[in-house]
This record gives C-alpha cells, structure tokens and sequence, in this order.
C-alpha cells in the first residue's frame, strides 16, 4: 500500500503499526519528491512500483489539485487500485460542490446560500430562516472555517472581511440539535465501520475534537444515512458527520471528509480502525 502525503500524523503512524504487525508492505511518499515518466514514476531516485493500492491523504487535494490529479490519473492508468479516486476526493474536499452533489443525490442538508451581491444578504436571512445561521468557506477541516453568526451587522462586516480576500464562502442555516451534539460515522467500503456522537466544549458550537470537544459512543440510527452518502460521493473510506434537528427531530448531513483522522474513532470506540482500513482496502 502506497499513501501519499505531505505530513505524518496519528493516521499514518497507526497504519504503519499495524502493517508491521502482519507484514504488510507500507510505504509513505510525499508527491513534492515524484517525477513522472511516460511509462514510470520515480520517487526520490527509486522507481515506484504501482500495481499496489493508493491513497492520496490529508489536504493535498486543495492544495495541489492539479499535480495530485495527475499523479492518481498516472497511477490508474499503470494499473494501481487508487482508494478515493481523485475527482471522488476533490469534490468532497469542496464543501460547496459535495453539497450539490448530495442534494442531486436527494440527501437532506441544511438549507444554503452561495451570495455574490451585498444587497442580497436580507433575502438570504430570511430565506435560511433567520439568525443564527453559519458561514462556511469552501475548505475547512478541524472546525476551521466555519462562523457562527447572530445578527446583520456580524454577517455584513464578516462578508466585507471575506470579500475582500477574495476567500470563497455560503452561509448555512443553523440546525439546533439536541446539546449540540454532531454524530460521526466512519465509512469504508459501503459500510459503516464505527459512529459515534461529538459533543463540543463548554464555549464553542463546533463539535470537533481538535477544537477541544469530547464524544461517547453512538448508535447505528445515521449509519444508513452514512453509506447512502459515501456512495453518492463515490467514495471508498470517508467520514459523514449527521445533525438532528431539536424541533422536527430529521437528519440533516453536515459534512463529508475523503480523509478524515481515526484518533478520536478508535479512543471511543475501541475498534481498531486503522487494521480494518489496510484488511478492508486491500
């Protein structure tokens, strides 16, 4: 199995112990040191022999869609078995896109608006029923680039901000849920491996662990909903984050991650997710 990334974390340190354990050949391979030849890849003067399975890890696709693009393209091309392909992972990467994708797929998401004009921004209020609502930027992970906001003159001066960096962005209605909780579910393969519910820290909306929330085990009543996701994203291994309305009690999908962490998964659950990753893919 050949990951491609730019940065060690606990994901990649967990796949290496439990390749160890059963012998499994493992490599990392950062694609800043790949050159790419018409019938070869070389990597750091070594060829690399691609008839193994690939997955291309963490944020490279925002930040280096292009080359990661034509990498994955070569790499299929030779014969390797690519998990997540890369249009698959670019388009759940974008917050914007994936939400279209899974509202043509008819999954039920938080009403949103993509706004250009200024002017509009009271219509759009008013079409998202009213503050608070949430403001996303297209990229994000670890609860960055999300913004709770709760009146008129916090949205405009927020938009000003973000217009002026030319940083793209929708606002999102907010989904009142029940202590604000968020239920993760980890996918591979069509099936759910593992959910399990994020609880955010005293201060803060976001239910995400790196922002200093905690979570306990869930049960498996998002878990079809999970699947239906990953197979409209064409997924192989993801993580779907589901909210439950407090007042009608549906669920509605937050978000999906092509390449989310185990850390949180495996401490709660106990399962050993990083095994079944290298078991289930290969």
């Amino acid at each position: 199995m050949l990951i491609f990334t730019d940065n060690e974390n606990y994901f990649i340190r967990r796949i290496k112990e439990e390749a160890e354990k059963i012998n499994f050949p493992f490599k990392i391979i950062n694609p800043n040191f790949i050159s790419i030849y018409l019938d070869s890849m070389m990597y750091k003067g070594e060829e690399v022999l691609l008839k193994d399975v690939i997955y291309f890890r963490g944020s490279i696709f925002k930040e280096k869609r292009e080359k990661i693009l034509s990498i994955s393209e070569f790499c299929k091309f030779r014969g390797a078995k690519i998990i997540n392909s890369a249009e698959s992972s670019f388009i759940s990467s974008n917050k914007w896109l994936c939400r279209l994708n899974l509202t043509k797929n008819n999954i039920k998401m938080p009403k949103a608006c993509l706004i250009f004009n200024k002017k509009d921004i009271e219509e759009v209020v008013k079409f998202l029923g009213g503050f608070p609502i949430l403001l996303k930027t297209f990229y994000g992970s670890k609860g960055s680039g999300v913004i709770f906001i709760n009146d008129i003159y916090s949205l405009i001066s927020v938009y000003d901000y973000f217009t002026a960096l030319e940083q793209n962005f929708y606002l999102e209605e907010f989904i009142d849920s029940p202590q604000k909780h968020t239920v993760r579910t980890i996918c591979m393969k069509d099936k759910a491996i593992c959910s399990f519910i994020m609880i955010p820290k005293e201060d803060d909306f976001r239910t995400n662990y790196a922002k200093g929330g905690h979570a306990t085990i869930a049960d498996d009543k998002t878990e079809k909903i999970a699947v239906d996701v990953m197979k409209s994203c064409k997924l192989d291994f993801c993580a779907v984050d589901i909210i439950q309305d407090n007042h009608t009690g549906e669920y509605f999908v937050l978000e999906v991650n092509s390449s989310p962490g185990i850390e949180m998964a495996e401490k709660i659950t106990g399962k050993n997710i990083a095994k079944q990753f290298i078991t289930i893919n290969w």
